[in-house]
Formats: structure tokens, sequence, C-alpha cells
């Protein structure tokens, strides 16, 4: 089996640095549940809730759109970019230059990404997301929100020093060797689009604490999805570019907007290969600060629909804030363009000679797959759907008012494992002490990726225009590059209680 240039072909799969580092520039299909830094704040009702719903409520503002948001998350332990090599001109206006070209090539094309040492299993995360108009609208005891966005995430879990080599390289690290890999490990990647619906409710109004519930409920379609379980593999280094499959057990399918005989990016089953429902939900418990905020809090509970004006509800002021959500709980099912091979024990087929080089399009190099293993493409069933959970993560937030614009802020999230099929998403911690008011905003996460290695970001808002990173090392590039973190936001706004003769404050209101 040849890889000095069909490992290239792999680029087309997200969890290849090629994908994380051009392809993505060129399709990015942003995402993920945020990171820390913009998802909290009087002043970020939209992006609150996607953490957790049911804070949309204690919003500032009773009506709000969000014109254009997106983010950016990538990190991983299997390749870096030395410091040396790492300029934001020079990389990023030819990120394609840093990947290696295979064994065979000459040593100036080797690029500039140098993998890792085998000390530990490699990991990967990729999360994007680009969301579009969106509007936040509270009355009273209730809000209501409509969202849609772009998603994508990839993840690689529990990987080999040798197979991650082998992703980057197209070789194994040590040539002439036999490699036995008996415990699992997972490499899987999907993108969607994403309509919700979601509300937020007092279910609790009292003079010394409100709490809150939230729902939001997704309707996605599938534009791709790939996975690939591996169960147990043993195989051997040729040498030169060559590899030998002894035994293989391991699932593998894929759904993906091409049209597998041309490579053209358009598929005949059209661009949505599957569709899906998920829901986030949580909820919200929360102190006023002061006995004023508790008077308001009264006038909230008389906001009744056709009684009073929107722009009537009252912002409670708050000292502490506690929340609890689980986030993308469900699935998305794959039905059209399928390929899916089930390997039991398999090994080349004895005497079968492979031209993985030859092969023209996607089409004949997954043939070629099936060939190389059974002697036909009859392995590769195309009829066969599956079903991949999204990357759900349960999430805990803390808020406390320290006194006058001082805020610290904590956050906790985790993955969940609700499907057996599906990638995962980064778990963290992060503490942000920032200074807010109503034009502007800083905070200083530290965030703990991993629950043990530190980063150091930066979030700043400017009226209504957010911008961070969770790490700003890497958004200054100084020392290696091992993964990006950025986001930016726009929205209006109008304030609560801002009518006229509403506690003495003027009409004009708009943010």
């Amino acid at each position: 089996m040849r890889w000095s240039k069909y490992h290239r072909f792999f680029c087309f799969l997200p969890v290849t640095p090629a994908w994380l580092l051009s392809g993505l520039l060129l399709l990015l299909p942003p995402v993920a549940r945020g990171m820390s830094g913009q998802g909290f704040g009087d002043h970020s009702g939209l992006a609150g809730g996607k953490f957790n719903p049911s804070v949309m409520v204690m919003s500032r503002h009773f009506l709000e759109v969000k014109l254009l948001g997106g983010q950016l998350f990538f990190r991983n332990n299997m390749a870096f970019v030395p410091g040396s090599e790492y300029t934001h001109r020079g990389f990023w206006s030819n990120p394609g230059a840093a990947l290696p070209q295979g064994r065979d090539q000459d040593e100036e094309k080797q690029g500039r990404l140098v993998a890792t040492r085998p000390k530990a299993n490699k990991y990967l995360h990729l999360n994007a997301r680009i969301t579009g108009p969106s509007v936040l609208f509270v009355h009273g005891r209730h809000a209501f929100a409509l969202s849609e966005g772009l998603r994508t995430a990839s993840s690689a879990s529990q990987l080999p020093y040798e197979v991650s080599f082998m992703i980057l390289h197209g070789h194994p690290p040590y040539p002439d060797q036999s490699y036995q890999h008996t415990e699992p490990f997972w490499l899987h990647s999907m993108s969607w689009l994403e309509w919700a619906a979601s509300y937020a409710g007092l279910i609790v109004d009292r003079p010394g604490h409100q709490l809150a519930a939230g729902l939001s409920v997704k309707f996605n379609q599938g534009i791709h999805g790939l996975f690939y379980k591996n169960s147990q593999v043993e195989y051997a280094d040729r040498g030169g570019s060559a590899l030998d499959i002894h035994s293989l057990t391991a699932d593998m399918g894929i759904s993906l907007p091409l049209d597998y005989n041309t490579n053209s990016p358009f598929s005949p089953a059209g661009a949505i290969a599957g569709r899906g429902l998920s829901v986030d939900a949580g909820v919200t418990y929360s102190i006023p600060s002061n006995r004023f905020a508790r008077e308001r809090r009264r006038f909230t509970g008389q906001i009744r629909w056709g009684r009073a004006s929107p722009c009537e509800t009252p912002y409670v002021p708050y000292r502490f804030r506690f929340g609890v959500s689980l986030l993308d709980a469900g699935r998305i099912r794959y039905t059209k363009n399928i390929r899916y091979l089930i390997a039991e024990e398999a090994s080349s087929t004895p005497g079968q000679s492979t031209h993985f080089h030859h092969a023209a399009n996607i089409g004949e190099f997954i043939d070629e797959i099936g060939i190389y293993f059974t002697g036909s493409t009859d392995s590769l069933r195309a009829d066969r759907a599956f079903s991949m959970g999204l990357p759900s993560t349960l999430s805990l937030q803390i808020d406390y008012h320290a006194g006058s614009n001082i805020f610290v802020h904590a956050l906790g999230m985790g993955p969940v494992s609700l499907s057996q099929n599906g990638p995962s998403g980064p778990a963290y911690l992060s503490l942000a002490p920032r200074f807010e008011n109503r034009w502007f905003e800083l905070g200083l996460p530290l965030t703990l990726y991993r629950y043990r290695e530190p980063l150091l970001g930066l979030s700043v808002r400017v009226w209504n225009l957010r911008l961070g990173t969770t790490s700003l090392r890497s958004l200054l590039a100084a020392g290696d590059f091992r993964g990006a973190d950025f986001y930016i936001s726009f929205s209006l706004g109008i304030l609560k209680g801002n009518c006229p003769g509403v506690f003495g404050r003027p009409a004009n209101c708009l943010e």
C-alpha cells in the first residue's frame, strides 16, 4: 500500500494537517462551542445563550440582534511549527508550505511542521462556527431567540505516536519495522448547518433570588461526516513509501459533499447529506446585588403580554450567578453519498498489486481500498447510512460581581459521551477577571486546556464589537505554534427599562 503520494489524498479529511492549515482557510466553516471569554457579561445575551440558554432572560437587553459572529479553535499535540519558523505573514500567507511532502521528496520540501516526541497518545481538536443574523427578545419573565450558523467539529483521540506521524508524513517514523496497536483510537469529523429556536423563562422570581430555565431546539443539516474507529491493527513498513497491513479491525464511514468520480465539490446527491435534531438545556441561579434590584424584580412579575411595553422589562443587577447546562445533545444521520467499510481482522489480498498513485479521483481510490483488502469493491457498502453524535458538552458557569465594574467569571467545559460515534469537544477550566461597563469591557481569561495546559487569553468589547482569543501566545506568534483560537462578533441591542417615564430613563436607548 503506497503512501508517498496518496497520503495527500487524506487531505480531504478534516482531521489531517492539510485540512487544518490549508483547507480551513479556504472553506472556513467555523465553529465550536465557544472558548472562555466570549460567553459571559451583561452584554452577551445571545453569546451567553450558547453556553446556557437560560441566561438569556437575564440579559441587560430586551432586544438584541447579532449581525455576525465567528470563532475558530484548533489545538493538538501531534505536531507544531517551531517558533523560529512561525510568523503570521509567512505562515498564513502560505500554510501549505508547512506540510511535509513525504519521505521521497527533497529535504527542502519537508515543510516546517515538526512531529512531537513519542511521549503519549496524541489528540487533536478543531471547532469552528460562523453565526449569521440572530435575534433575542425578552418580555417580562420570558425570552425568545432565533439563530442559525455553520459549524464544524473534528477530533482525534488516543492516536498512537506512529499513526499520528504517518498521518503527518505519509510513512511510519521507523523504516523497515513492524507495528502493532491493540488499543482503540478514533478519528471523527463533521460539519453542519444549524437552525435554532430558544426559550428561557424565570421559574422563580423572589426578593432574595431568581431561577431561570432555558431550552434550545436545533434542526441540523449535515454537510459532511467522517469517522474511523480502529480496534486493532498490525502493519509493516516495507521501506521507501510502501506499507503492508497484516491485520485490521476497524469501521470507517464517509459522506462528503463531493462527486467521487470527478473530485468536483458538487455532489450529485446535493449539498445536504444528513439531518438530525439536537438540544441545549440549562438552568441559572442568580442573587441580586442590592435592594433596588429586588424592587425591580417585583416589577418584573407585573409585566404581562398586552399590559405593558416590552421595554418596561427591568434589568436586575446581580451579585452572584451559577449555571449548569448540557449542550449539543443530539445526532445527525447521514444517508447520501455513503461509503462504509467494516474490516474484521482484514489483511491485504495475497498477490494483489495496488496502484493508489494511479487513482484519478476519490472514487477510484476508495475502490482500491476494497480491492486491497478483499480483491473487490464489495467490502465498501455504498447503501449503509450511519449516524454521528454532536460534540455533547456539560458546562458549569459562575459569575461574581466583586464591586463597581469588576467581575470574576469561572467556566468549566467537559465532553459528555452520548453517542458511540462522533467528535468530542475540548475539555477545559477557565478563570477570567474582567472590567465591564456599558461601552467597554476587558477580560483576561486564564484557561487550563485539557485541565492541565495553561493558556492566557484576552477578551475586549468596544461598544458592541467583541473580539478575543484564549491563547495570546499563538495570536502574537510567540513561541511554537500548536494551535489557534480567536473569535469576533458584532451586535446591536436596546437596554431593558429604557421607556419614557420608566425609572426616569430616556427613550432613546439604542446601543
